[in-house]
């Protein structure tokens, strides 16, 4: 939304991050569909995701057929934030959906926390990320309140980190599970809060730096950072595959396609 309107790789990358969502959804539909009353209930709250995406995408596309130079700050952050609300009905799904599973398979409830747990990180990482969106576009520091959100989402990032060491604990025999742990500490919790410190430092007074680089380069370097999230949770989605009966398959096929939808809802590209 920082980019010019008629920018190919921009909205290119737009409309593949959108028909991603929108294929997981459909996948989940079909996933989801039944004759009984809960089935009928998960397709319900599964239209009132659509709906909230459907209007948070009015607000990206409002925002971007405007020229560039009349966007405002408050119009940005309003459609950042409309594109994070639509994360909201899924968390709920999620755990209902989570709770059935368990029910109909104990032996998966260590993987739809750890699953749930890594993808509720990547929310937050993307929340924690979307606050230098303005500030690095208009090139003014941050407000004292944008600041403090900062700081609480960097220290939840930090508790997350604690919590989910001590689930995945268990798992580090899984060899894909080391590695994908391995990398997500390299490349989330050590480079990517290098970069968001660095930034805050750069852009707070009293040693502000006029854009210490754009929007568009910012979410170049955060984003594949943060996506190595998202190769952790495939990991544990996937673990003990040859052991797993039709019931864990298919708790683990709810699961990919209920956490992707999630994880994608605020299709996370460069602003």
């Amino acid at each position: 939304m920082t980019e010019a309107t008629a920018d190919e790789p921009f909205t290119g990358a737009l409309r593949a991050a959108r028909t991603t969502v929108d294929d997981t959804v459909a996948i989940l539909s079909v996933l989801l569909a039944g004759q009984d009353d809960r089935s009928r209930g998960f397709l319900v709250e599964l239209d009132m995701v659509r709906a909230v995406l459907d209007q948070a995408r009015r607000s990206v596309d409002a925002i971007v057929a405007q020229p560039r130079a009349e966007r405002s700050a408050e119009g940005l952050q309003s459609a950042i934030e409309a594109m994070f609300r639509a994360i909201d009905p899924v968390q709920a799904l999620v755990g209902q959906l989570g709770d059935q599973i368990i029910a109909a398979d104990p032996a998966a409830a260590h993987m739809v926390r750890v699953a749930t747990l890594i993808t509720e990180l990547r929310d937050v990482a993307g929340r924690l990320g979307s606050q230098f969106i303005v500030p690095l576009q208009t090139g003014q520091p941050p407000e004292a309140q944008r600041v403090t959100e900062i700081t609480r989402l960097r220290a939840q990032v930090k508790q997350m980190h604690a919590r989910i060491a001590a689930e995945v604990a268990t798992d580090l025999a899984d060899p894909r599970i080391a590695r994908a742990w391995t990398v997500v500490n390299s490349r989330y919790f050590d480079h990517a809060m290098e970069l968001v410190d660095g930034v805050l430092l750069l852009l707070e007074p009293p040693g502000a730096v006029a854009k210490p680089m754009t929007p568009a380069q910012f979410t170049a370097r955060l984003v594949p950072e943060m996506n190595t999230l998202q190769g952790l949770r495939d990991a544990i989605i996937t673990m003990r595959p040859e052991r797993a009966a039709d019931a864990h398959n298919r708790s683990r096929q709810y699961m990919a396609a209920l956490l992707e939808a999630l994880a994608s809802a605020p299709e996370p590209r460069p602003l």
